[in-house]
């Protein structure tokens, strides 16, 4: 026959595995939280001539590093900042 301390002991087992799952099906039912979502990019509407002759030149890829006036654009972007 089981004894006092015994019956204890298995209720207290008992109970420390319901309270794991019942832990296990509350981090479950958690809802996830939803990826960030990204907004498209909008380039801004050409607030100035700069600002379109650099579109410009950032258009036309690494031939921009020839031409002239492009060079002249982004010395000028830098001198700003």
């Amino acid at each position: 026959m089981l004894g006092r301390s015994e019956i204890f002991r298995a209720a207290a087992i008992i109970v420390l595995i319901a309270a794991f799952v019942a832990t296990l099906f509350a981090i479950n039912r958690r809802p996830s939280t939803p990826a960030a979502e990204i907004a498209p990019t909008v380039a801004p509407p050409a607030s100035d001539d700069l600002t379109a002759e650099l579109r410009r030149c950032s258009a036309i890829g690494p031939q921009d590093a020839e031409d002239a006036r492009c060079m002249a654009v982004w010395e000028e972007n830098r001198r700003r900042f």
